[in-house]
């Protein structure tokens, strides 16, 4: 759930330089995010492997683990091409032209909406992770953790691939 709050501190460090910077700059820097969010992914990725899990039932360790995940879900946020163009192509121009209306209304129904579900459904599958733990035997949990850990490399493979990609198009 930490992770799943992330979005909402992230982006406003999204957000403000999308609308001000990413407009009147190239399309480049979306390759460059596509590039290093995908080895911060990937570095995830064999974190998740590498590391067994510990028993995770003390409070301390909750809180900690909680913080980490937070910080881990901003930087993948940040270092992700996705919001920024989200902000670039569909949100921002909405917000701008129902700001230019004054539909101040309309700007908060959309933002709480958006920002509901999408919050929204990444604490409901982590309560659903949660549950499931609970339910599964330690190493059956630890096989899908090091699954979960193998997606984590793959996405980051992918995301440099797609960066890397935009950038022979380039040439």
């Amino acid at each position: 759930a930490a992770v799943a709050i992330a979005p909402l501190v992230g982006d406003v460090i999204i957000v403000v330089p999308t609308l001000l910077f990413l407009e009147q700059s190239s399309k480049e820097i979306f390759k460059w995010l596509s590039l290093v969010g995908g080895v911060y992914v990937v570095f995830l990725g064999w974190e998740t492997l590498r590391n067994p899990l510990r028993d995770s039932s003390k409070a301390d360790q909750i809180e900690a683990a909680s913080v980490l995940g937070f910080r881990q879900g901003l930087v993948v946020n940040w270092l992700n091409p996705h919001p920024y163009m989200f902000w670039l192509t569909v949100a921002g121009p909405l917000v701008r032209t129902r700001a230019a209306q004054c539909d101040w209304i309309s700007i908060i129904l959309f933002l709480l909406g958006f920002y509901g579900c999408l919050v929204g459904c990444k604490i409901l599958f982590a309560v659903m992770v949660h549950a499931g733990r609970l339910r599964l035997q330690e190493s059956a949990f630890q096989r899908v953790v090091w699954a979960g850990g193998l997606v984590l490399l793959a996405f980051g493979i992918f995301m440099i691939w797609n960066g890397l990609f935009e950038f022979s198009r380039m040439a």
